[in-house]
């Protein structure tokens, strides 16, 4: 499937963070205390996200929707979806590039209760980074789709970071 088919998460009334950056590793303990420990994939594999609100709770009698639901019904039936469907992957937008992200823990499917103290506590939702195998979309940071808009020959980018602000960051 293109990437650009992959369902992205409506960020209305979220906020990402960038999360713990930690790159991928192998390791294996043998007989004796050896310890064998590799770095497995490129940096961009080590990419985490959380994504969290103080906005909006169930019932908050503001009206406001998203694809017809309220804010909490749509992130509610958006992650019981990718813990409990065919599919784990669907896209970002962060700093105005795209990614594909899945929940870091499907274990165990969303319940009101888990979105309450995961989306709306300190903790938020956690996403980490997943590259779909076969895809050659992807940019060499790993995103994919346009990358921020250039303003000068200097490396440096300024996104709009979703209604928190601008940010210049090097491209």
């Amino acid at each position: 499937m293109p990437l650009a088919d992959y369902e992205e998460l409506n960020t209305t009334a979220l906020k990402i963070d960038q999360g713990d950056w930690a790159r991928d590793t192998l390791i294996a303990s043998g007989a004796g205390g050896i310890r064998f420990k590799t770095i497995l994939g490129p940096d961009y594999g080590a990419y985490t996200w959380r994504v969290a609100t103080d906005k909006s709770i169930p019932g908050d009698g503001y009206g406001l929707t998203i694809n017809s639901l309220s804010r909490f019904d749509y992130y509610l039936d958006f992650f019981q979806r990718y813990t409990t469907g065919d599919t784990d992957v669907f896209v970002i937008d962060f700093r105005g590039k795209k990614w594909t992200v899945g929940l870091s823990d499907t274990k165990f499917p969303f319940t009101k209760v888990r979105l309450m103290s995961e989306l709306f506590g300190t903790q938020g939702v956690q996403l980490e980074y997943v590259r779909v195998i076969g895809e050659t979309d992807y940019l060499s940071d790993g995103s994919f789709g346009t990358p921020g808009m250039m303003v000068d020959g200097s490396g440096f980018s300024i996104v709009d970071d979703s209604g928190f602000g601008i940010e210049a960051f090097t491209g």
